[in-house]
């Protein structure tokens, strides 16, 4: 069975493409793991073809918020990681914050 993952913030490189992002699991039963977990650009793209579900999920001033469905597309052969609605000719995981490494 695939795991689920909330992504709380993403590093993009100097061509707005995703490099890594930091997310919990969540597991069956809805409860979330207590630990930041790494995942790279590949990694993401892999667990989604895997049937993994990833959403953005913001805290601006009070609790987290669960946010959009993380998808990818192909255009032109190149392969984009970008929320649901949003098919931007870029990787764009919409407002989440820069990841302070």
């Amino acid at each position: 069975m695939a795991n689920d993952y909330l992504i709380e913030c993403v590093t993009y490189n100097k061509h707005h493409q995703i490099i890594r992002v930091k997310c919990r699991i969540i597991y069956a039963g809805g409860s979330e793991s207590a630990f930041i977990e790494t995942k790279t650009r590949d990694e993401i793209l892999e667990d989604i073809k895997n049937s993994s579900d990833f959403r953005t999920r913001n805290k601006e001033g009070g609790p987290w918020e669960d946010g959009a469905r993380v998808k990818h597309f192909d255009l032109n052969g190149i392969t984009y990681i970008t929320t649901e609605g949003n098919e931007t000719k870029e990787d764009n995981l919409g407002e989440l914050d820069e990841c302070a490494d």
